[in-house]
């Protein structure tokens, strides 16, 4: 019988921590695909030595559906969670409605980063990419 908790984690609705362990679980030594960063902790990292240029980015300049959905689901927790809204929600109190206008005119706060196979990895804004 399942508990409480590995009912949420089944059905996805666990934060992101849960998804760690995930990874974990299936080997330490198997890459990102790409993760979100906040202004300030790319601020830190930029010095990283594994960081490409944006001058020398060669992965597309697209938001795949798959990066789409969890900058919306963490968009969405933000502003659920009382976090700033950068568009007139216009009357609008879904978190998810409002995370995706802010994502179409291009004002989420976000940093994607994305690893690649060589262990480097390229930084984009979210306002940069296209959807």
């Amino acid at each position: 019988k399942m508990s409480d908790d590995d009912e949420v984690q089944s059905f996805g609705t666990s934060s992101l921590p849960a998804d760690e362990n995930m990874e974990e679980a299936e080997g330490e030594d198997e890459e990102k695909e790409s993760e979100i960063l906040s202004q300030d902790a790319l601020y830190e990292t930029i010095i990283e030595k594994n960081r490409v240029p944006d001058h020398e980015r060669t992965s597309q300049k697209y938001l795949t559906k798959f990066e789409m959905a969890r900058v919306l689901g963490a968009r969405a927790l933000q502003i659920s969670k009382n976090a700033q809204i950068f568009v007139d929600p216009e009357g609008e109190v879904d978190e998810y409605k409002i995370a995706l206008k802010e994502l179409q005119q291009k004002k989420l706060p976000f940093v994607l980063r994305r690893y690649l196979p060589d262990g480097t990895y390229e930084d984009w804004k979210v306002s940069e990419l296209e959807i």
